[in-house]
């Protein structure tokens, strides 16, 4: 892991791959995969919370849900007990 700036890391994992995360105050954080900036605007439906989205994640309620060749998980965080389950 390393830090670039405040608010900034990057990752390397055991094969080369790097990930990177840069917060922000208001919006969408920037994130970097292998050097190139992701385009949220290109994946933004997955992220968008609607109806037929396949990932959801609750604001602040931790729950997780992902739905993808018609399988779910689904995995929640209640009283810092994480459970999860596959159908």
């Amino acid at each position: 892991m390393s830090k670039r700036a405040e608010g900034e890391v990057h990752f390397t994992n055991a094969t080369g791959e790097r990930v990177g995360l840069r917060l922000a105050k208001a919006g969408r954080p920037t994130v970097w995969r292998n050097g190139t900036e992701h385009d949220w605007n290109q994946h933004w439906k997955l992220w968008a919370g609607d109806a037929a989205a396949p990932i959801k994640l609750g604001w602040k309620q931790g729950e997780l849900r992902v739905q993808a060749g018609g399988r779910e998980f689904r995995g929640a965080l209640r009283e810092g007990r994480y459970t999860f389950e596959n159908r």
